[in-house]
């Protein structure tokens, strides 16, 4: 029965109406109304929904015990928008318990979930201890206009229900796991700072205490333009996969934003709770929405997110320590003594945390045998104290290997050294990063037009006779045959080379091996009677190879090979002319029928072979012959990095656009 009905007019400005429209979340907006049980002193609040049967929802009801609202409640409830009695207050009335609203607005949050809010309220009279009750009703359609009734019809003892109904948000706001979840983390905290406190969503009790498997709490000032802020953070582990996150929180533990922590925690599922009264401040100020815009907020988090790390560096290493005991006893744990130093110890808590990980999540790394496990933990040992860079890669890469390679490893190990084997890997890449850069050198109409034979070309390929057949990647310098080349060059082609006392030829940069445009090597033969040489001659990539080129080289290798200096010995030859392009005749001349190509002479009296080839020819070849080694290595060799390769060893020797071309790329 109605004992009293009227009408109140509500104070809002239009800016607060704005606001109470852009509640995104509705878990927001839920819990708005149950902090506001709470701040009513009540030690039960539930939230139900009752569905339509058609999909969708027909009304949430919110029901606490708390002391209800007086009339005089109701009038500075919902008279004044933003102007709530808890701003001048620390405390609940009856349970002391400390207060989370201020602003105001939380009951007319609840018209952000649906078109029309109900509250029934039961009060004791202070005065008489006899119960009074109300209702109260607004509606989106008029926020300004709020109607009450006082009824005679009360509950059992004080307390409130809301009734929101006319829900126009959809069911996927409210049911399933994730939004439990938050709600259920805007309200630990204060859940387990005040333990008899029961708070139930959707029929599914709240209860963090169940759910925790550590709790820590770290007190710190911070200062900022001259003004200190203390700062409490509470990090509680759960025993139950959750989404991390870093709640930002007034000193009451009131949320007002929650963040991605921003660290890597492996095993463990957290949530941290950042109190302090600079993130109110910033929150007054509007930056706790755009965090990464105010230097001191972010410098706070960054600071933050270092103690985090720091709280779980040594919660694993506390893990670990039973396991590192287990290892020491199969003898696979890499180290034998205590750390003697602070270096050390840190070294040793990251070995352990890095162990761990390995031992929980690498695929049958447990199963696999101990010299394997032993493998794996000494390798990574090395990378912490060597190159903790590296660390992630080695987990990936080497740990993550299959018990049969790994164990193929092993054995190989035992035959040679780790150093070897990375050795031998690297020479193959830098083969395939050399490839690369020369290809840019040659073919590429920036580098080509610069690109010269003696300035250039020499000087680099002078380290790399592999290019040409893996028999003369053994090459040495020969200083008699030096002299040999530069006596037939002065006949031949009239060029004044300089003779030292007859046996060698000094270079411009005073080396020896490199005469004009040859590059000359002698290779190593079983037999010392025996010995081969390989004569190259380079044209540089804007020049094509021609009849007269070919004419030249021949006269010059007939000459060379019959020296007196060979003529009665074991010699074999090998001259080659190199350039970009042929000529139309000397192309036919390289595709003879009964010859590989590029053959153009093979004289069987004194044995000599000479050859005419196209760099794409002498580079896909060595592609052929590198194309296994790419495919196990797994290798791609990139631009960028070629040109670091040739840059790193041989800058001096680039044409200056190249050497300019590895700070552009």
């Amino acid at each position: 029965m109605v004992v009293s009905q009227r009408r109140i007019s509500v104070q809002v400005a239009d800016d607060h109406l704005q606001k109470l429209a852009a509640s995104k979340r509705a878990i927001d907006a839920l819990s708005e109304l149950v902090w506001n049980s709470l701040d009513a002193d009540a030690s039960s609040v539930s939230i139900d929904i009752m569905e339509n049967g058609l999909s969708g929802i027909d009304k949430i009801v919110v029901k606490d015990n708390g002391c209800g609202f007086s009339s005089l409640d109701i009038e500075k409830a919902f008279t004044n928008l933003g102007n709530s009695w808890k701003k001048r207050e620390t405390y609940t009335r009856m349970t002391h318990r400390i207060l989370h609203g201020k602003e105001g607005q939380g009951r007319f949050k609840a018209l952000s979930l649906g078109l029309n809010v109900q509250w029934r309220t039961t009060s004791r009279d202070p005065a008489t201890g006899e119960l009074r009750s109300h209702i109260i009703m607004m509606s989106r359609e008029d926020l300004r206009i709020a109607s009450i009734e006082e009824i005679d019809e009360h509950f059992p003892e004080p307390g409130t229900l809301v009734c929101i109904s006319d829900v126009d948000r959809k069911q996927t706001s409210f049911f399933g796991a994730e939004n439990i979840e938050q709600f259920s983390e805007d309200f630990s905290l204060y859940l387990l700072d005040y333990p008899g406190i029961s708070l139930s969503y959707l029929g599914v009790e709240i209860d963090p205490r169940a759910q925790i498997a550590n709790r820590q709490e770290y007190e710190s000032t911070y200062e900022y333009d001259g003004d200190s802020y203390q700062c409490s953070l509470s990090i509680i582990e759960w025993n139950s996969a959750k989404q991390r996150a870093l709640m930002l929180c007034r000193n009451d533990a009131f949320t007002l934003k929650r963040l991605k922590p921003g660290i890597h925690a492996p095993g463990f599922s957290f949530t941290a709770y950042l109190k302090s009264g600079f993130l109110e401040k910033m929150q007054s100020e509007g930056f706790i929405a755009v965090e990464d815009m105010h230097p001191g907020l972010n410098d706070l988090l960054n600071q933050t997110r270092e103690v985090l790390r720091t709280h779980f560096r040594r919660r694993m290493a506390e893990m670990a320590k039973s396991q590192v005991e287990e290892w020491k006893e199969k003898n696979i744990y890499p180290y034998k003594d205590e750390p003697t130093n602070e270096v050390a110890k840190s070294e040793r808590q990251v070995f352990d945390i890095l162990a761990l990980n390995v031992s929980e999540f690498a695929p049958g790394f447990n199963s696999s045998h101990s010299k394997v496990q032993a493998l794996s933990f000494r390798l990574l040992r090395e990378a912490v104290e060597e190159s903790p860079d590296a660390v992630q890669k080695i987990i990936a890469e080497v740990l993550e290997l299959p018990q049969e390679k790994c164990e193929q490893l092993a054995r190989l190990l035992d035959k040679t050294s780790l150093s070897s084997i990375i050795n031998s890997s690297k020479e193959v890449a830098d083969r395939l990063d050399f490839l690369r850069g020369l290809e840019v050198l040659l073919f590429e109409d920036k580098a080509k037009q610069k690109v010269l034979e003696r300035k250039h070309l020499h000087r680099i390929l002078a380290k790399h006779t592999w290019l040409f057949g893996e028999e003369f990647s053994l090459s040495v310098d020969d200083q008699s045959l030096d002299a040999v080349l530069a006596k037939h060059l002065e006949l031949i082609r009239g060029e004044q080379e300089r003779v030292n006392n007859g046996t060698g030829v000094t270079l411009i940069d005073g080396s020896r091996g490199i005469v004009d445009l040859m590059l000359s090597r002698r290779i190593p033969q079983p037999r010392a009677e025996e010995r081969e040489h390989l004569v190259i001659e380079l044209k540089r990539p804007a020049q094509k190879l021609t009849e007269k080129v070919v004419s030249q080289i021949m006269d010059y290798a007939f000459a060379v090979a019959e020296d007196e200096r060979f003529r009665d010995t074991k010699t074999k030859w090998h001259f080659m002319a190199i350039c970009n392009e042929m000529d139309k005749t000397v192309e036919r001349r390289a595709r003879n029928k009964n010859m590989p190509f590029g053959l153009i002479h093979d004289d069987p009296d004194i044995d000599m072979k000479i050859w005419v080839k196209t760099w794409s020819h002498v580079l896909d070849s060595c592609k052929g012959r590198l194309h296994f080694f790419q495919q196990r290595l797994e290798y791609d060799s990139q631009r960028t990095d070629a040109l670091e390769y040739l840059n790193e060893l041989y800058s001096a020797y680039l044409p200056t656009n190249l050497q300019l071309d590895r700070a552009v790329a």
